[in-house]
This record gives C-alpha cells, sequence and structure tokens, in this order.
C-alpha cells in the first residue's frame, strides 16, 4: 500500500496491515512518538541524523499510515492505564495552572514578644503559662540555676496570625516564619490536582506536589512548541501559550489527535 493513501484510507487498518509497510526505523519513531509527543526527538533516536531530525519528524507525521500506528499505540497505552488522552491531557493543564499556594504557604507572623506587655513573652493560655511554670519548679536547684523561671508578665492571648510588631526588640519587627497548609479538602480542581500527599518527618511535614514544569513539557509537546525550528521564539510561545491556557480556566487549546 503506497504511503500517499489519505488518513480515511488506512483509519480502518489492523496494526499487522499498517505494520507491513513501515520499515524498522518508521516503527521506532511511532513508538518514541507514542510516548514523548517531540517528533524532533523522536527521529533523532530512530537513528535519523540530527541535522535532518526536525525535518524528518515532520514529514513523518505528515503520512496516515505513521499517523495510524501512534494512534494504535497511544490507544493501546490509554487502555491499559484506563485513561484517554483527552484525561491526560485535562490532568496536566490543571496541574500547570494550579496555585502551590493553594495547597502551601510560607507565612510571617507575630513572634512570642511582639505583642506581649512591654513586649514581654506572651502566652497562648493561662495554662500554658502553669505547665511551663511547673515544668520549671520540678527542675532541681542546678538546673533551675541555668533556667529562665517562666514569668507571665506578658500576659496571655498569644496569636502568631497577627503580623509582626514593628517596634518588638526581640524580633526586630521581622516576626517567625511558619509553613501554614491548607485543607486538602476544599482544593480547588487545580489544587487537588497538583497535591501529592504528605509525610510527617522529625522536622515537620513534609509537603509533596506535582511536578508544574514536567506537566508544562508534556502539554507543549502536544502542541509542538517544542518542534520551533527558533530557540527564543520556542520560549515566547511557551509563555504566550501558557497565558492562553490560563485564560481558559485550564481547558487547553490542544491540537486534535492524529
Amino acid at each position: 500500500m503506497s504511503e500517499q493513501k489519505t488518513e480515511r484510507d488506512v483509519d480502518s487498518l489492523s496494526e499487522e496491515d499498517v505494520l507491513e509497510h513501515l520499515n524498522p526505523r518508521q516503527q521506532l519513531f511511532c513508538k518514541l512518538y507514542a510516548e514523548n509527543y517531540n517528533a524532533s526527538k523522536s527521529a533523532r533516536l530512530s537513528g535519523y541524523s540530527a541535522k535532518t531530525a526536525q525535518r524528518i519528524g515532520s514529514e513523518n507525521l505528515s503520512k496516515p499510515l505513521i499517523l495510524r500506528y501512534v494512534r494504535i499505540l497511544r490507544n493501546r497505552r490509554a487502555a491499559e492505564l484506563d485513561l484517554s488522552d483527552a484525561d491526560l491531557i485535562a490532568t496536566w493543564a490543571l496541574i500547570v495552572t494550579a496555585d502551590p499556594s493553594e495547597v502551601v504557604e510560607y507565612r510571617r507572623g507575630a513572634c512570642r514578644y511582639c505583642h506581649g506587655t512591654n513586649h514581654a513573652y506572651k502566652w497562648i493560655t493561662p495554662r500554658e503559662f502553669e505547665k511551663a511554670h511547673g515544668d520549671y519548679m520540678l527542675l532541681c536547684n542546678a538546673k533551675q540555676a541555668a533556667s529562665i523561671e517562666p514569668l507571665d508578665q506578658g500576659g496571655f492571648g498569644y496569636k502568631r496570625t497577627l503580623g509582626p510588631h514593628p517596634e518588638c526588640t526581640e524580633c526586630d519587627g521581622m516576626g517567625q516564619g511558619f509553613q501554614y497548609l491548607h485543607d486538602t479538602r476544599t482544593l480547588s480542581p487545580q489544587g487537588k490536582a497538583l497535591y501529592r500527599g504528605t509525610q510527617t518527618t522529625k522536622d515537620g511535614i513534609k509537603v509533596f506536589l506535582a511536578d508544574q514544569e514536567k506537566a508544562l513539557e508534556q502539554l507543549s509537546k502536544i502542541n509542538g512548541i517544542y518542534d520551533q525550528p527558533d530557540a527564543g521564539k520556542t520560549a515566547s510561545a511557551i509563555g504566550t501559550w501558557l497565558n492562553d491556557l490560563r485564560a481558559r480556566g485550564s481547558k487547553p487549546p490542544v491540537k486534535s489527535d492524529p
């Protein structure tokens, strides 16, 4: 069968029929392209020279038999994962347009001395103070002498969510930094796609997020942005395309599946 056949002509061909008309290098190109969506890279890895890889990759994607085999491979992969290309694209789009601060933030709040009376140490509750003072009184004389006795001169009601006091002599008005994790039950679809779980460690809670750069790379490959010959224009195209993606509310302007 001639490769000049139209896409409609080959659309009903089986995998065996298609493979009869593709040489080993073309078959390898299809397998690589179905995985990475990068025509130039797939051409290079298939054995074509670096000088001709971009041209060959573009030419290959204009051949109905090659496109047919790529579709067969993608459909097989999607069936194995129980996902369609549309599902993957939608998930990547959500990850790319997510704001990490919706999941976790680094905030600065008041230190214990910021809003204490005369900038003395401020306790959260009387019970917190009583426990600290009780623990101090249980120390032996030598340890008491080496420690500072807790006092309640700064008062009670400390809240680190208050802003730092600009005249605090303890922190110089800088306050103290802390990690703030949002309730994952109330995340937006973008936030839920970005969030990958947490792990409690000796240093606190470690938050895992999806790789936004990797997701953007996958979407860019699908849209052919990485196949542009001019590297400078490629970077500009990615930025323009990403802004358009966000403006569409995470609905990516992707090319139709060949």
